[in-house]
């Protein structure tokens, strides 16, 4: 968080050493402003040392996983209160969450290539399996309404590292999502990399933090 403060070196310092009283009053807000980032640093080490401790505890009572999983929605329960929920996943939408994994899971990401299919099966006009059709003539009659929604996505670590993106381009994003949502009603925003979210949710201040809970309860 600290490498956010910019430190600006007087350019009209006079002779002898004295600052001017312009000079000494920016002086005194940077310091200020580096004061509550420090401060900020200090309440994220903290919880992050107390989360820490809560889980060596709840493993050692066996009850790791209920543990975890409640720490997992805590960013979400900040942002909507307790009125979120968790959609439950279809065993045929994914081949893993129909095995239970409650107490334990013996799953190892090294073996993550033997257990998933790789067929990339021909599914004609979508390569990857959906096998798409349509009626040619279905718009003979009246206009056909487009629909262009922009979209990209923020890999988490490719050509750069996950800070260098996130310092370089994405927190970038989120700022301008606060703004830019609140200048136009109709305007939505989806994001997914949570991991990113997440470092920028403990950067911001509580003004801005309270106009994200505005927009998500809108349903922006």
């Amino acid at each position: 968080m600290l490498d956010h403060v910019q430190f600006d070196h007087p350019k009209n310092v006079k002779k002898g050493g004295i600052f001017p009283n312009t000079q000494l009053s920016i002086l005194h807000e940077k310091i200020d402003h580096l004061e509550r980032l420090l401060a900020e640093n200090n309440e994220i080490i903290s919880n992050i040392r107390d989360s820490v401790i809560n889980l060596s505890e709840s493993v050692k009572d066996n009850r790791g996983d209920l543990e975890t999983s409640n720490s997992s929605k805590g960013l979400f329960s900040e942002i909507f209160g307790s009125s979120f929920s968790v959609i439950p996943i279809d065993p045929e939408d994914c081949q893993f969450a129909s095995k239970g994994y409650a107490k334990a899971s013996n799953l190892q990401m090294l073996e993550i290539y033997n257990i998933l299919p790789f067929d990339n099966p021909d599914g004609g006009v979508w390569k990857q399996g959906f096998d798409i059709t349509y009626n040619e003539h279905e718009w003979d009659d009246e206009p056909l309404q487009v629909f262009v929604v922009p979209h990209s996505h923020n890999d988490p670590g490719w050509l750069k590292t996950f800070d260098e993106y996130y310092k370089d381009q994405t927190q970038h994003i989120l700022n301008n999502m606060v703004v830019k949502l609140q200048e136009d009603v109709r305007r939505k925003f989806i994001w997914s990399e949570i991991s990113y979210f997440s470092k920028w949710w403990s950067t911001i201040d509580s003004q801005k933090k309270d106009a994200v809970k505005r927009l998500a309860i809108a349903k922006k």
